[in-house]
């Protein structure tokens, strides 16, 4: 596959490119992955950007390649609000970072504090 514009229909687009690469009906993929052929389609359009529990089984019913998983990764981030870097990261954790985001600047300052301080201890 090769590389998309980053936009929210750059992961459709190189979902379907695939799947067409390998002759698949919309259907057959979306029943493979454990989702409904509207839900899979509208992905494919770049109406919803799925979550990577999600994209992981989309990902397996196309039989992608490591470096295409990487890019569709990526994109998925970035569609949802994301550095490139946090493609990897469990949903619940890019969803509270969205989160965070979204609340910057109304959340107030001890909360924030206190939210650091929690997430060190348990990261060390």
């Amino acid at each position: 596959m090769q590389p998309a514009p980053q936009t929210e229909k750059g992961l459709g687009q190189l979902l379907e490119k695939r799947r067409l690469e390998i002759f698949a009906k919309r259907l057959e993929i979306a029943a493979a992955a454990g989702i409904s052929a509207n839900y899979y389609g509208a992905i494919e359009r770049g109406s919803i950007t799925p979550p990577n529990s999600t994209l992981a089984k989309i990902i397996r019913a196309l039989q992608l390649r490591s470096d295409d998983v990487t890019l569709l990764l990526e994109l998925a981030a970035l569609n949802r609000g994301l550095q490139r870097e946090d493609a990897g990261l469990p949903d619940e954790v890019s969803g509270l970072i969205i989160d965070i985001r979204r609340a910057a600047f109304v959340m107030p300052i001890r909360f924030v504090r206190e939210l650091r301080v929690r997430i060190r201890e348990i990261s060390n």
